[in-house]
């Protein structure tokens, strides 16, 4: 497998709210602080469509992802994916032929 990680210092993201990450519209709620007052504004950002996205394209692959998060310290996202080694395939003038017919094939009949 593939291992990839990113990591940041932000605000993080509560405990309770990791589990929902990758949902289709979910938003994590972003508290700021406004001005010089001591209350929290909560700004949803973005369409919660990103990550669910990201998320299906790892799964398709066949890959995994976690998230490791402190709130108010910072996130990291690791995602893996198989490795794919391919496999090389020796195709003659008519076998090239063949496969294009083939594709074609495939294309007609699923749409």
């Amino acid at each position: 497998n593939i291992v990839f990680s990113a990591e940041d210092t932000g605000v993080g993201i509560p405990e309770n709210e990791i589990e929902k990450l990758g949902k289709k519209f979910y938003r994590v709620e972003q508290h700021v602080r406004e001005g010089s007052t001591d209350s929290d504004v909560v700004r949803p950002g973005g369409t919660g469509l990103g990550l669910y996205v990201t998320f299906n394209l790892i799964k398709l692959h066949g890959g995994t992802v976690s998230v490791e998060s402190t709130f108010g310290e910072g996130s990291k996202f690791i995602f893996t994916i198989p490795k794919y080694t391919g496999q090389k395939i020796e195709v003659g003038k008519e076998g090239v032929k063949d496969l294009i017919e083939e594709y074609r094939n495939r294309r007609n009949t699923s749409s």
